[in-house]
């Protein structure tokens, strides 16, 4: 049975020299408190590479290259909905270092 209207999200998935990945603590329900890649909510008009940058960006501070989609996956919102998360891999790079 097809999804009807998912709620588009991005995340990145950021791994420093030694193999470290990270992580951010959610802000916002859904999983409020709970550890997980930088990422959101993707804006009306914007890529999911976009949604993906920019999310990187108000949650570390941190500026991205996207290289390519790592995969995706659907979490339940908790009210019958679900989020569509798409990761991305970041391109490293001395400014993000």
């Amino acid at each position: 049975m097809p999804r009807l209207n998912p709620i588009l999200a991005a995340s990145a998935v950021i791994r420093d020299e030694s193999s470290r990945i990270l992580l951010v603590q959610r802000a916002n329900p859904p999983d409020m408190g709970c550890w997980t890649l930088p990422g959101g909510r993707v804006d009306p008009g914007e890529t999911l590479e976009q949604a993906a940058v920019r999310e990187v960006f108000e949650e570390t501070g941190l500026t991205i290259a996207i290289v390519r989609e790592l995969g995706q996956l659907d979490v339940p919102d908790g009210k019958g909905g679900v989020y569509e998360i798409h990761d991305f891999w970041r391109r490293r790079s001395a400014a993000t270092q």
